[in-house]
């Protein structure tokens, strides 16, 4: 079982590799853990989107949360060469908000306790 804080890492190490993958080459993160939820940024700049890919990660990120086989989602993250993660990440996560504005990304997600 992983700690909290490594899947924090976790989270937002596959979401800045997407954003790179998507020719980000300013890529900042931020975790807030606040009292009864985390809270996930990933902000990249320029990041190369279209309206298909777009929709694709805002299906993919809002994929339900799935309590229990939450277990065996984490141990699958990381194993994957391609962004299908992404919809693991979304079944981790209880809300997820994707802002896309002259070539800027942002990835909020909400995980609550």
């Amino acid at each position: 079982m992983k700690t909290r804080f490594e899947k924090n890492l976790r989270i937002t190490g596959d979401l800045m590799l997407y954003c790179h993958h998507r020719g980000g080459k300013d890529i900042s993160s931020n975790i807030v853990e606040l009292k009864d939820k985390i809270k996930y940024t990933v902000t990249a700049f320029p990041v190369d989107m279209d309206e298909e890919k777009l929709e694709e990660l805002t299906v993919r990120l809002n994929a339900p949360r799935q309590l229990e086989i939450e277990h065996d989602y984490w141990e699958l993250m990381g194993e994957s060469k391609d962004f299908s993660e992404l919809m693991l990440i979304g079944t981790l996560c209880d809300e997820a908000n994707i802002e896309y504005k002259d070539s800027v990304l942002t990835i909020t997600l909400l995980r609550y306790d």
